[in-house]
């Protein structure tokens, strides 16, 4: 069996609610909110919450292990994150690319100033590269210690 419930609103629009005897909950509306004066628990026994949009699927939060996966179904799209604004502060590019916005990057609080450009230069620098690069700095040291004890 199934339960149906049709209410009309003064422009005689309808908003339906059924529920099956299987358990399915549907409900055919403009808006739909969840208020409670308490907590509001999503709970997926399959493991996935689907997100959509005109009945696509745009994007899933699913549990693999109990780690969290986010992400998009629609193929080449990014997942974006911008602050109450709009203004966009980091973005996953559909190639695996993470962006984040010019000067805010952080880690711990402090900020990387290098640019890209300069943390380029030291990629691949080997153990024997910055052995010689402490060498230097050591015999620097040393020479201005000498010319400052005599």
């Amino acid at each position: 069996g199934a339960l149906t419930l049709e209410t009309t609103d003064t422009a005689a629009a309808a908003a339906n609610i059924q529920i099956t005897a299987d358990g399915t909950f549907e409900v055919d509306a403009t808006t739909i909110t969840l208020d409670s004066a308490g907590d509001i628990v999503l709970d997926a026994g399959g493991n996935d919450f689907n997100f959509k949009s005109g009945g696509t699927e745009v994007l899933r939060i699913s549990n693999s292990s109990s780690d969290v996966v986010i992400k998009p179904t629609v193929d080449t799209k990014d997942i974006i994150f911008q602050q109450f604004d709009g203004t966009e502060v980091a973005r996953v590019e559909d190639n695996g690319t993470f962006n984040v916005a010019t000067a805010k990057l952080a880690i711990n609080g402090t900020a990387i100033t290098s640019t890209a450009a300069e943390l380029n230069y030291s990629d691949g620098v080997t153990s024997a590269i910055q052995t010689q690069i402490d060498a230097k700095a050591s015999t620097g040291k040393a020479i201005a210690m000498a010319i400052v004890f005599g």
